[in-house]
């Protein structure tokens, strides 16, 4: 009677600890399935920022950046500003808040949009233009619609300079001096070319061996 109770306890424990083990096992697979799937999401999720920079050629002028920081692609791209337009509008801010402008169709990973924001002197133009807001909205490639907020101030470069010049800037220079120097040897955008023949050669050296000994007499009678 004993060893059959035991029997059967043994038999119940070890169905109840395969139970335990089987969800155990599901609850661990599903996890790591979420987690898999929170990986792919991350690694091809786009991430669009906004931003003001000096532009690259210019110094005194200031452009707006989109920019997509992500891992895959944004697309329906959509920007708002939240400022004073009136303040935009004295300022000579040449990027407004309009109803009829598209979205952006798709900014690919890694790729920005430049757009000319304003010329520093009259961005810094006392009192300068006040901080404002720019509200972002794009999709993702499954249709998911993000949106984010970023406070953007042109105080930010106060005091700053670049300086130098970037190396395309100086390149191309550098070419306009190569082009200008070629213009110097050309004539209507011919090269100048003298062709010497060899009798125009021997005559050449003639005269200059003529020329050399009439030197050499000239210092003997001095």
């Amino acid at each position: 009677m004993f060893a059959e109770e035991m029997h059967l306890l043994i038999n119940s424990l070890s169905t109840l600890v395969i139970a335990v083990a089987t969800v155990f096992m599901v609850w661990l697979s599903w996890g790591v399935l979420s987690e898999n799937k929170r990986l792919r999401r991350i690694g091809s999720e786009p991430e669009v920022v906004a931003y003001l920079t000096t532009n690259k050629y210019h110094n005194t002028l200031v452009d707006f950046v989109l920019a997509n920081i992500g891992k895959g692609a944004a697309k329906n791209i959509e920007f708002v500003f939240d400022c004073d337009e009136g303040d935009f509008k004295s300022h000579g801010v040449r990027i407004l808040n309009k109803a009829e402008r598209k979205p952006i169709s798709v900014l690919p990973q890694d790729e920005k949009v430049v757009a000319y924001f304003g010329q520093g002197h009259s961005l810094f133009k006392e009192p300068r233009l006040k901080e404002f807001k720019v509200k972002v909205t794009y999709q993702n490639l499954a249709g998911e619609i993000r949106s984010v907020s970023y406070s953007l101030d042109v105080s930010e470069f106060d005091g700053l300079g670049m300086a130098g010049k970037p190396a395309d800037i100086l390149m191309a220079e550098s070419l306009k001096k190569i082009e200008s120097t070629l213009k110097s040897f050309t004539k209507n955008g011919v090269f100048k070319v003298v062709a010497y023949t060899p009798d125009d050669l021997r005559v050449l050296e003639v005269e200059e061996r003529r020329e050399f000994e009439e030197f050499q007499k000239s210092i003997k009678l001095d």
